[in-house]
């Protein structure tokens, strides 16, 4: 029994120093080629590896060539088991400020073993909460927006694709 206590032990040891010394710069790189081929582009940041996860600190986000807002920090952590993405303090360009909302103070997209169906997205900001999950095998996209009243004229365009349901709620369906 001591046996399988170290054996365990040891390979829990083993797992957390692997992700401890994951190269998560490299991943970020990674990912930041792939969104540059669909033409997302972050910019002028300042990683940190904070161990098991990465910082990245004042982003400049720009899609299809057009300056698109700051994002003042974006946290990636990858634990095997529970990994998730943040972003916190996000301030877009004004001249989209019709269509989406000026500031996002959070954003968590967030994926777990206990739950591999679904990936789940929760955030706040100006425009109101917003809660929901992407399925990756039905390749579904299911977003719930809970505006605040006088949100709503504000941001018409962006709301007209959003269906409420019966208890007021914005809902907004994509199958990609």
């Amino acid at each position: 029994m001591k046996k399988l206590g170290a054996i365990l032990a040891y390979a829990f040891a083993f797992i957390m120093m692997l992700l401890y010394f994951f190269p998560k710069v490299e991943l970020y790189y990674t990912l930041e080629e792939f969104l540059k081929s669909k033409e997302i582009i972050f910019s002028d940041e300042k990683l940190k590896d904070r161990g098991f996860s990465l910082s990245s600190y004042n982003s400049k986000l720009y899609y299809k060539g057009v300056y698109g807002g700051d994002i003042e920090n974006i946290n990636l952590s990858t634990l095997l088991l529970y990994n998730s993405l943040s972003f916190k303090n996000a301030y877009l360009n004004s001249a989209l400020a019709e269509i989406l909302p000026k500031k996002i103070e959070y954003l968590n997209i967030t994926y777990a073993i206990y739950n591999p169906m679904s990936i789940t997205i929760d955030g706040k900001g100006d425009i109101g909460k917003i809660g929901g999950y992407i399925n990756p095998f039905s390749k579904l996209l299911h977003i719930e927006l809970k505006v605040a009243k006088k949100e709503k004229t504000k941001y018409a365009t962006l709301l007209r694709k959003f269906r409420p349901d019966e208890k007021g709620v914005l809902i907004y369906e994509l199958r990609y």
